[in-house]
């Protein structure tokens, strides 16, 4: 019979472009370099054998159980159920999940689990009243080993709302993009610097900022990489360009073409973040100008390995840009402390933190 180190639970559809697939599949891509771990997660509609290796951009085969969407009809049990029975048939060393209701049934089986938590509070009255009940009483369950934060924010948050802090832990997200060449071969400049975003186009992320930036200044190139087109609307203009949703393998050698990459993130609709694309830019050893918003500034400071201005600052956001652009130095430096940093937060060392929690 098989042997597995871990099993990793989640509600990510495979293969998908969210962020939360993307998410899941890199992170247990790493974690098969060092232990045997079994991911499950949810069959996408229509799903045909893909070469999961070359969608993600992963270099490294794992085995998964993809569940048909149907199963998620019946709530959350038929999942558990399932997921029991995986469990008392191969007994892995540990279990880590990202749903707090399997989490529950795990601690109900008496079974020792990990739990990553990525938001406190929600944006449903009803779900947040019954999520956080059902939290406060799991982070005092001794079958509740840790709970994975993705930002020390959170972590506070769930320090002020009880949860001790012996039983807390703090993982950001990673990249797996790693340009060691990225300050050698930097792309050419010319005349039309290249201002990238990639990511969702939906409320909150800052993409009326970004058609603002390109009428305020013709002079630069503004490409979107991701979501939908008609949400660009009326913030189209002759330098503003939208490339559709693509494979995170090919997401890579759209941002080395960037001289300058945005998160302008405005009003969101959750409170932490620890965005991928962030951690992406940097390992491409790109120069950087993000809203000062909760769990960004935890990694970018400002002037030092990117540029921080207030949510919603058009014209904050157009000087950090023509600074950059016009200061060689002070890009060149950013670059550099981004791409560091970037070394620090890989995925494969996301993986050995995860393995050194359960160990």
């Amino acid at each position: 019979m098989k042997r597995y180190d871990g099993f990793y639970f989640s509600y990510s559809v495979i293969p998908e472009l969210s962020a939360n697939s993307i998410a899941v599949v890199k992170q247990c891509s790493s974690l098969s370099r060092h232990a045997k771990v079994l991911l499950f997660g949810i069959k996408s509609p229509g799903y045909q054998k893909h070469d999961l290796k070359a969608f993600y951009g992963i270099d490294d085969d794992f085995e998964m159980v993809l569940l048909p969407k149907e199963v998620l009809k019946f709530g959350y049990l038929p999942y558990a159920v399932i997921a029991l029975l995986y469990y008392f048939r191969y007994r892995p060393s540990f279990i880590y999940t990202r749903d707090i209701y399997l989490s529950r049934i795990f601690c109900w089986a008496r079974l020792d689990n990990y739990y990553e938590i990525h938001q406190l509070d929600h944006n449903q009255d009803a779900f947040d009243k019954r999520f956080k009940r059902m939290f406060i009483t799991l982070a005092a369950n001794r079958f509740l080993k840790k709970v994975v934060c993705i930002s020390n924010a959170l972590k506070q948050d769930c320090e002020r709302f009880g949860v001790h802090s012996k039983k807390l832990a703090v993982l950001h997200s990673a990249s797996d993009m790693i340009r060691e060449d990225a300050l050698i071969n930097k792309p050419h400049i010319g005349d039309r610097p290249k201002v990238i975003y990639t990511g969702s186009t939906q409320k909150g992320k800052g993409i009326e900022m970004i058609g603002a930036l390109a009428k305020l200044h013709p002079e630069y190139d503004f490409i979107v990489i991701g979501g939908k087109k008609e949400d660009l609307g009326h913030f189209f203009s002759n330098n503003l360009t939208h490339l559709p949703w693509t494979s995170p393998s090919e997401v890579k050698a759209h941002l080395s073409r960037a001289d300058i990459c945005l998160l302008p993130n405005t009003v969101q609709k959750y409170k932490f973040h620890s965005p991928l694309k962030l951690f992406d830019y940097m390992a491409l050893g790109k120069a950087i100008v993000a809203s000062n918003i909760v769990g960004v500034n935890e990694i970018i400071v400002d002037q030092h390995n990117g540029m921080l201005v207030t949510p919603g600052d058009i014209s904050g956001f157009g000087a950090a840009i023509r600074t950059l652009l016009n200061d060689t130095e002070l890009k060149f430096r950013v670059e550099k402390n981004a791409l560091d940093m970037a070394r620090n937060h890989t995925w494969d060392k996301r993986a050995l933190s995860i393995l050194k929690l359960v160990r």
